[in-house]
């Protein structure tokens, strides 16, 4: 048992917290969404926010924050969002790997590849949606029960600091004001 929570806290917990960190943390940098003192706060905030911008149809400018949105926000959404971009990552690198190689180069097999990513990419979606079942813990509910609490958990303390930090104009603050920076330099030139 003493091994499944530590495959939890590295599998679920530790890149939970760090996806809600950096998700809310561009919240709070953005001026998108301002500062909170609790967990519910919170997710009215990040209700309106979703309700806002389905009532202008407006666009999001973040690729990880529209697909977290889409995902549903929030817990759910951050567990989603952390364990679909995991599967597919690995998937697009396996599908160019496959595409580079000559002997894929001829018709039949490009069509081949095409549908059998179209296909991956959907049982990825669906892998992504039942998270709690693809990190495989063991057997049993206990560890579906195990993976909930350590994904929350990972998630509640990523949402606090990043909250926390923002405030204090440290740690993701920085991380953020440096992309921005990096981004007008490219322009400029």
């Amino acid at each position: 048992m003493f091994s499944t929570i530590i495959l939890a806290i590295f599998k679920l917990a530790l890149p939970v917290g760090l996806v809600s960190y950096l998700l809310v943390g561009w919240l709070r940098d953005s001026g998108r969404i301002d500062a909170f003192s609790n967990r519910k706060e919170f997710e009215v905030r990040l209700k309106e926010i979703k309700a806002e911008r389905k009532k202008q149809k407006k666009k999001e400018e973040n690729f990880a924050v529209k697909k977290w949105m889409g995902f549903g926000g929030g817990f759910y959404g951050t567990a989603t969002l952390y364990t679909y971009a995991y599967i597919e990552v690995g998937e697009v690198f396996s599908f160019f790997a496959k595409i580079i190689a000559l002997e894929h180069w001829f018709i039949p097999d490009l069509i081949n590849l095409f549908v059998g990513f179209l296909i991956n990419s959907i049982k990825n979606l669906v892998s992504a949606l039942t998270w709690f079942q693809y990190w495989d813990l063991g057997h049993g509910p206990m560890t579906i029960g195990l993976a909930f609490l350590a994904a929350y958990v990972g998630y509640a303390v990523g949402v606090h600091f990043a909250n926390q930090h923002a405030t204090q104009g440290v740690g993701h603050v920085r991380l953020w004001r440096w992309w921005s920076e990096q981004g007008q330099g490219d322009s400029s030139s």
